[in-house]
């Protein structure tokens, strides 16, 4: 890198780091640019033509699975719900399992196959309910990804019960932890919203008309980057509960 020069370093960073679609202001030794047009970040889905309207709902809270069966009526489906753990998928799938089959058609991880007969499967049957954790979807994407393909799975519904902060228990993730000063903040979180962010993009489609997030930990303030998140996306109409 010393041997390259100013110039050039500073197109090497550019290209790597795609920061070309930035916009560069000169200010001069006394001004004071204002803070919206120092550095403007693209459209998160400036690739994506514009979309209908989608209703989301943020609500800092756990949702009982009382009021998730009454949000899984005809008029929600097909709908995505993305849990905490297998437990609450299982808890769930066994406690409602006979009221939901009277209007759905239930998936299940582990219970119906794996992740590409599960999705293939909601897609042939439009009034169908499918529950999995979010680790279980981002394994799949990670998978999809390295692959060199990653596509979209449509859904009227998504119902996010849990923001996909990772367990830091295998080795190597842990050891790059701690390489930071403060690991959540400059770890943990910006790779919780990179997840989130994988998760939106899958479902972000044309038929896409609500989206529920409910987790407790929506009342922390870090819990701003996923509500900031989620304005920025341009036909998201936002509705704090």
């Amino acid at each position: 890198m010393d041997c390259l020069g100013s110039a050039k370093a500073a197109k090497l960073f550019i290209q790597r780091l795609n920061l070309g679609k930035f916009k560069y202001q000169e200010i001069g030794p006394d001004e004071k640019p204002a803070k919206e047009k120092r550095l403007q970040r693209p459209d998160l889905f400036s690739s994506v033509p514009a979309q209908p309207l989608v209703n989301c709902i943020i609500q800092p809270k756990v949702m009982l699975h009382s009021e998730l069966f009454n949000l899984l009526n005809a008029e929600s489906l097909p709908a995505v719900v993305l849990m905490p753990s297998p437990m609450e998928v299982k808890d769930f799938y066994e406690n409602y399992f006979y009221k939901l089959q009277e209007s759905a058609y239930i998936l299940t991880q582990n219970a119906s196959g794996g992740s590409n007969k599960l999705f293939r499967n909601f897609e042939i049957y439009k009034e169908t309910v499918l529950l999995i954790t979010d680790k279980f979807l981002l394994k799949f994407l990670g998978e999809k990804q390295n692959s060199g393909h990653i596509g979209k799975l449509e859904t009227k519904t998504l119902i996010i019960n849990h923001l996909p902060f990772e367990q830091f228990a295998h080795p190597y993730l842990e050891a790059v932890a701690q390489k930071f000063e403060n690991p959540f903040e400059e770890f943990s979180l910006p790779r919780a919203v990179y997840n989130f962010h994988k998760i939106i993009q899958f479902f972000y489609t044309a038929k896409l008309k609500t989206v529920i997030l409910s987790d407790s930990k929506l009342t922390k303030g870090y819990a701003n980057e996923f509500k900031d998140y989620l304005g920025k996306i341009r036909n998201f109409k936002i509705e704090n509960r």
